[in-house]
């Protein structure tokens, strides 16, 4: 059993712009209530990130899950969206820079 607040950073480690190739774009990634809305692209419609284990989060919908990683003390350097994955197409964004 996992432990959904167990080693889990502050929200605002995790939010932020991130981005990858131009096949995906940029995803913003906002706090709301103890979860994770990741906007993608253009769409106003969020997929909801719940907490699960550390850094890593499933989506509301159990369909997949995201892993961010350690960045810098003040936060993630980037995160692997499950979802994204696909033959040709990687599921790590990278943090964008101001």
């Amino acid at each position: 059993m996992h432990n959904p607040l167990g080693d889990t950073q502050p929200s605002s480690f995790y939010c932020g712009e991130v981005r990858t190739q131009v096949y995906y774009g940029t995803v913003r990634v906002v706090a709301d209530n103890g979860k994770l809305l990741v906007y993608a692209g253009h769409s106003t419609t969020p997929f909801v990130l719940e907490p699960y284990d550390g850094d890593t989060f499933r989506e509301a919908s159990g369909e997949s899950v995201a892993k961010f990683d350690a960045g810098s003390i003040a936060t993630a350097g980037g995160v692997w969206f499950g979802r994204y994955e696909a033959p040709g197409r990687s599921g790590a964004f990278v943090r964008a820079t101001p």
